[in-house]
């Protein structure tokens, strides 16, 4: 099975390589880390093949992910690798493997779907000390991620009310 997928890398598609990456890293971890780490700076159009060994990385060493989602989630890389990197992120910061105070940075990009995300990451993990943060954002009408800070900064309020 490796062997077929690893000649589907060779194809001119980048959707072909991108799925290829992500069944190798399912069908043979070990043998995937190398390949995956090999691709990560490949150019392909929107950046897919980028963002998918990234992507696949994750499935495969959790660790070398994380290294390497915390470069990439800059500003910089191209938004579907920042992406990548964020989705990462998040699943560590929700393990309690990573603080959240990672996304903070986020909270000013460009990107507004990767503001959202970091948003939501907040929400999902972040302490109280990022409460003044996502007030700012919230009361500032004009900012399209004004709605989404205002839901996280609840969410986390909520917790904490909880006791959870």
């Amino acid at each position: 099975m490796a062997g077929v997928l690893r000649k589907a890398l060779q194809d001119s598609s980048y959707i072909i390589v991108s799925r290829a990456l992500r069944a190798l890293a399912k069908a043979s971890p070990a043998e995937a880390k190398p390949v995956l780490l090999a691709h990560l700076d490949m150019p392909s159009h929107g950046d897919v093949i980028a963002a998918a060994a990234l992507s696949a990385l994750g499935d495969v060493d959790t660790i070398a992910a994380r290294q390497e989602a915390l470069t990439r989630m800059r500003y910089g890389y191209p938004s579907p690798v920042r992406g990548a990197a964020l989705g990462i992120l998040r699943r560590a910061a929700a393990r309690g493997a990573l603080s959240a105070d990672v996304f903070l940075p986020l909270l000013q990009d460009r990107n507004v779907w990767l503001r959202n995300s970091a948003i939501a990451a907040l929400g999902d993990s972040g302490g109280e000390h990022v409460l003044p943060s996502l007030d700012a954002l919230a009361s500032d009408a004009k900012n399209p991620s004004a709605a989404a800070a205002k839901r996280n900064a609840e969410k986390i309020r909520k917790r904490f009310r909880t006791g959870g």
